[in-house]
């Protein structure tokens, strides 16, 4: 019995193809689209292909640490840019550049960003509070502060 629908245009240069669009940074869909084929195409490709699965995941990770995790930090931590201004008279020649440093200062949303993901325990927004209570009923809040209990009572 032969199989149903149209022959796959699956082939390990597209696969290579989409591995490398993974590694600049796109996403499925403009992967899907670059390669010529539908994004439901792609996503059965990827579902039915772990190896190909795993090679778009790294991709994308290797993207991802190398450039979004880096301009992360760089707004955590603030940074020194250099901005080229040119200026030019009424035809369009150029008068003078002058290059400028500027200091970006540390961004608040980021470092909050930063701080929750690498210590929730410390900086999460909800802690988990363990209560116990005895077999008489009465619950033991040594230790916990007015802003932790009613922060239970809102749950």
């Amino acid at each position: 019995m032969s199989k149903r629908g149209r022959p796959t245009l699956k082939s390990k240069t597209l696969e290579n193809i989409a591995i490398n669009l993974a590694s600049e940074g796109k996403i499925n869909s403009q992967i899907a689209k670059t390669i010529g084929i539908g994004l439901s195409t792609l996503e059965s490709w990827i579902s039915k292909d772990e190896s190909f699965s795993k090679a778009l995941k790294e991709a994308k990770l290797s993207f991802d640490k190398e450039n979004v995790e880096n301009k992360l930090l760089e707004r955590c931590l603030g940074v020194t840019i250099k901005e080229k201004k040119v200026r030019k008279d009424s035809d369009g020649n150029i008068l003078d550049i002058t290059e400028t440093e500027k200091e970006i200062p540390p961004d608040v949303s980021s470092l909050t960003l930063y701080l929750r993901n690498r210590m929730p325990e410390v900086y999460c927004e909800k802690k988990r509070l363990d209560i116990e209570s005895s077999i008489d009923g009465s619950i033991d809040l040594v230790g916990f502060s007015l802003r932790d209990i009613d922060s239970v009572e809102q749950d």
